[in-house]
């Protein structure tokens, strides 16, 4: 389990969701919240590593918990 805080001044940053194993490339990371058209909330998160990016993307989107 990983936490993470996006204050709202700020956006995730994709190095460091790929460097603590929760996306494996971070290029198709950013293209798929592209497709999905997702803005991502500022806020605090409760990440897993068995999470998909699709359900990364849909906590990120909806913002904190």
């Amino acid at each position: 389990r990983i936490h993470l805080y996006y204050p709202c001044h700020k956006t995730p940053n994709i190095c460091q969701l790929q460097s603590q194993g929760l996306i494996r490339d971070r290029v198709s990371f950013v293209m798929q919240a592209k497709f999905f058209k997702v803005s991502i909330k500022p806020g605090k998160y409760e990440l897993n590593t068995s999470q998909t990016s699709r359900e990364i993307l849909d906590i990120l989107q909806k913002g904190n918990k």
